[in-house]
């Protein structure tokens, strides 16, 4: 096994869907204190996030709350209970977008997320940006999730043509993560 999983790199299964998909694609992990994500690895391709409204205030209000966007909702359905309600007793971000959802409709796609194992986002943390977002997986414990997003006006209205390709990523990020896949070398 370890002959297909060492050549298996994470940063490269997320450059290689962003090739395919176009778009922007993050890799965020569950912070180790609070209910948060943070972004441990992306593949931006030609975009300036900031060209779309995009800041570093963004990334880092509405980009790390576990309560909005397929990425956030992705890894809230595979929380500790404990962190689940930290997550809902925060209020949404002032910045989130008009697909923000509030707590009933939350929780109720949670179910959804686990049933099907995706999560799709319209407009949740960015106005103008949709999302699927898939977790890599070491048995019922999310290791992260792989979003993939991109401008609501570009390419077809549907996001959810995407969602096999994003899940493969995710597939392949939780084989190399738990079967021995590499680490990149200092130069990648």
């Amino acid at each position: 096994m370890a002959g297909v999983t060492e050549h298996l790199d994470q940063h490269q299964i997320l450059l290689d869907l962003q090739e395919a998909l176009g778009g922007i694609v993050v890799f965020y992990s569950l912070a180790p204190v609070g209910a948060r994500r943070v972004a441990t690895d992306y593949a931006k391709g030609d975009y300036n996030p900031n060209d779309f409204g995009m800041t570093a205030f963004d990334m880092f209000t509405v980009g790390c709350s576990l309560r909005t966007g397929a990425s956030g909702r992705a890894l809230l359905a595979y929380v500790p209970e404990d962190i689940r309600e930290i997550a809902l007793a925060e209020p949404i971000p002032a910045t989130a977008g008009p697909g923000a959802m509030d707590n009933e409709e939350l929780l109720a796609s949670i179910e959804g997320i686990r049933a099907c194992g995706y999560a799709i986002g319209r407009q949740e943390c960015l106005p103008g940006w949709n999302s699927v977002a898939v977790p890599a997986l070491w048995g019922n414990t999310a290791l992260g999730v792989v979003l993939w997003l991109r401008p609501a006006d570009e390419g077809p209205g549907d996001v959810t043509d995407y969602v096999e390709d994003v899940r493969k990523a995710a597939e392949l990020i939780s084989f190399a993560a738990t079967a021995g896949g590499r680490n990149p070398g200092p130069s990648a």
